[in-house]
C-alpha cells in the first residue's frame, strides 16, 4: 500500500504544480502516474480474483481502468488541440487584458485583440488607436506602457505585440452661422463673424446622419 500511496502522492504533486504553472507536460505526467497505479491494482485484483475464483471482478475492474485511460486521453487531446488551434486562454484573462489596455492614457480605442495559449505561455497582439497629433516617440511610449503593464499583471503572457494606428473619430462637429434661430431649418448666414447665432451640428461621418444639434448666440 505504501508503494501505491507514494505514486498517488507524486501524481497529486505533479498535478498541483502543473496547474499552477499551466504546464500540460506535468499534468500529463500526473495522469500517467495515476494510470500506473490503477493498472497495478487491476493486475493485483485479477490475480486474487483468479486465486479465490471470484467471478466478474476482473472484468469489472478492467472496464473501470479502460474508462480512466479514455478520460485521460480525451483531456490531453482536448487541451493540445485547443493550443494548436490558437484558442483563447479564457474569458477571464481576456477581460483583464481589455481593462489594462483601456486604462492606459492616450489609447482612444483598440481592436483585433488576440490571445493564444502555447503550453504554459500565452501570446497576444492588439491594434490600438491613438490620436493623429501624437508623435511617433509618444506613441511608442504608450505601446511600451501597455506591454509592460500586461506582462507585469499577467505573468503567463510571454509576448504581446502592439500595432498602432491613427484614431479617427466617427463624430464631427460643425459650426454653421445663421441669422435667425430656426434650428436645422435656419438659413446659412453670409457673414460668419457677424451672424446672430451659430448652430452646432454633431454628425456621424460613417453613417452620414445627424446625431444632435444645438444653437448659441454669437457674443461678437
Amino acid at each position: 500500500m505504501g508503494f501505491f500511496n507514494s505514486f498517488i502522492f507524486f501524481s497529486k504533486v505533479h498535478e498541483k504544480v502543473g496547474n499552477e504553472i499551466n504546464s500540460q507536460l506535468l499534468i500529463a505526467t500526473s495522469q500517467e502516474k495515476l494510470t500506473d497505479v490503477f493498472s497495478s491494482i487491476v493486475v493485483l485484483i485479477s490475480i486474487l480474483a483468479t486465486f479465490y475464483r471470484i467471478p466478474y471482478i476482473e472484468g469489472l475492474f478492467t472496464i473501470l481502468f479502460s474508462l480512466l485511460v479514455l478520460k485521460s486521453g480525451i483531456f490531453l487531446i482536448k487541451d493540445s488541440t485547443f493550443a494548436l488551434m490558437d484558442v483563447s486562454p479564457g474569458k477571464e484573462i481576456e477581460e483583464k487584458v481589455r481593462k489594462i489596455i483601456s486604462s492606459i492614457a492616450g489609447v482612444e480605442e483598440f481592436k483585433d485583440l488576440k490571445l493564444r495559449k502555447a503550453g504554459p505561455l500565452i501570446f497576444g497582439e492588439v491594434t490600438v488607436k491613438i490620436r493623429k497629433h501624437v508623435d511617433v516617440k509618444r506613441a511608442h511610449e504608450i505601446a511600451d506602457r501597455i506591454e509592460n503593464k500586461i506582462k507585469k499583471e499577467i505573468e503567463e503572457i510571454d509576448s504581446f505585440t502592439i500595432h498602432v494606428e491613427p484614431y479617427e473619430s466617427e463624430k464631427v462637429k460643425l459650426a454653421i452661422p445663421i441669422d435667425t434661430n430656426k434650428g436645422l431649418s435656419s438659413e446659412v448666414s453670409k457673414h460668419f463673424g457677424r451672424a446672430n447665432y451659430f448652430v452646432f451640428v454633431i454628425v456621424n461621418k460613417k453613417e452620414g446622419k445627424i446625431i444632435s444639434f444645438y444653437t448659441k448666440n454669437n457674443p461678437y
